[in-house]
């Protein structure tokens, strides 16, 4: 049996293919690091560190199956100081090159590769820089599970029974109801200083920029005030809109919005069930009208 039919077809692949990591030694010249890993590798880190495993040996990786043209046979998710140290002692004939690893099935995008190389990296040290970083990252991986959702939405309208729609409601990303910023809290677990973890309002500072240094966009300076009805009423519409675009994209459902009316169309109560459970709690939505609002009151 060749490698790759024992990594995927063998004792190795039912494992894998039941979503259970299978443990394995393996040759750190047969790994090659991940391109999407954006965490700084400090030298002195990695001696340090090599120094330890010398002493203490070495703590287990994560590594996906993947052949390459380079002729290694797996790439690391996480673990990297690890690896860049064990490769210095083998070169220097101070360790035989074995790495203790975890295998896992290969991300199906690279967006879920990115956030597997974040949650291997939670116990690391983390500048503000890299909290951003993290936080911006983890957005991105936000908004492409959303779509999976929408996705997801399209085929539980088309469930025919409760049972079915149910099934499928068990394979979403994110839990109807959850605000992008709470999801990305919850995904960084972030700790403060207090000893509390990270909460939605600061993750949406992270991401605006206040926590960054990132210079801020400077407010728009106001119009004369004989132009305030105007602006008023265009303000108004932008707002309406903004809404409408939000309630689409969490929905996916038919959506009509004027000053003083809100249709929501669907397709049948297990529909209304979903757009429902949808609305729920859905602190961004709010934030767009309050927003607006308390701007308006500090004119």
């Amino acid at each position: 049996m060749s490698m790759i039919d024992e990594i995927y077809g063998g004792t190795v692949g039912t494992q894998m293919a039941s979503n259970k990591p299978v443990f394995e030694l393996i040759h750190v010249n047969d790994i090659r690091p991940n391109k999407l890993n954006f965490f700084h590798i400090y030298d002195e880190e990695v001696q340090a560190l090599a120094n330890e495993i010398e002493r203490e040996n070495v703590n287990n990786g994560r590594v996906y199956y993947q052949e390459d043209s380079d002729g290694k046979h797996y790439t690391l998710i996480g673990g990297e100081t690890r690896y860049r140290a064990l490769l210095l002692l083998y070169n220097e004939g101070r360790h035989d090159g074995m790495f203790p690893m975890y295998i896992v099935r290969k991300p199906e995008s690279e967006v879920e590769e990115l956030s597997m190389i974040m949650g291997d990296n939670h116990q690391r040290y983390l500048s503000e820089e890299d909290k951003r970083v993290i936080i911006q990252n983890y957005e991105k991986v936000y908004e492409h599970y959303k779509q999976k959702d929408k996705e997801l939405d399209r085929q539980i309208k088309s469930a025919e029974n409760p049972l079915q729609a149910e099934l499928l409601e068990e394979k979403r990303c994110i839990q109807k109801g959850t605000s992008k910023r709470d999801w990305i809290a919850t995904k960084t677990n972030f700790i403060n200083r207090d000893g509390t973890n990270i909460s939605g309002r600061q993750v949406q500072k992270y991401l605006t920029g206040e926590f960054s240094g990132k210079e801020q966009k400077k407010e728009p300076a106001k119009k004369p005030k004989e132009k305030a009805t105007s602006e008023s009423t265009n303000a108004i519409k932008e707002v309406l809109k903004a809404v409408k675009q939000h309630l689409v994209d969490v929905t996916d459902a038919g959506i009509n919005i004027t000053e003083k009316k809100l249709t929501i169309t669907y397709a049948n109560i297990y529909d209304l069930d979903r757009i429902l459970g949808a609305l729920k709690d859905d602190e961004e939505l709010n934030h767009i009208t309050s927003s607006f609002i308390r701007a308006e009151r500090s004119k």
